[in-house]
């Protein structure tokens, strides 16, 4: 998540009498722990960036003019990795949220396997000892 070093963000809902929607509570409880998205709820206070990259609410902060480079450069960042394993990691992290340790667990443990079939892992590995990129093609 980035954001601009001058963005502003709080979940000021209960100022109109009404909660924040669409999965903003579970998502915040989740991402930020009950106390501290009670305290922005109940409070209905507005933080800025420089707050919410100390909560964890965002990862970056940039000016507004450097988001779009930041976001590209993260993305193509993301796009020199194995498509196979970036979206196994992805449902694993996404599904982990829900789940006990122990099924979770499980679940990564499957998804590890499946890395191992799909055989990225090899180009991956021949690359890590050659000291080069890896060229993982349209896995």
């Amino acid at each position: 998540r980035i954001a601009s070093d001058r963005a502003r963000f709080g979940l000021p809902e209960a100022i109109l009498g009404i909660i924040p929607g669409w999965g903003a509570l579970p998502r915040a409880t989740r991402l930020l722990g009950p106390a501290v998205t009670k305290e922005l709820v109940f409070s209905g206070d507005i933080i800025d960036a420089r707050r919410a990259l100390e909560i964890g609410m965002v990862n970056h902060l940039v000016p507004p003019e450097r988001l779009m480079e930041l976001a590209l450069q993260m993305a193509r960042k993301v796009c020199r990795q194995s498509r196979f394993a970036v979206a196994r990691a992805k449902e694993v992290i996404n599904a982990s949220i829900d789940r006990e340790l122990r099924d979770a667990c499980a679940l990564e443990t499957g998804a590890f396997v499946a890395c191992f079939e799909a055989g990225d892992h090899e180009e991956g590995m021949r690359a890590f000892l050659e000291k080069r990129e890896p060229d993982f093609g349209d896995s």
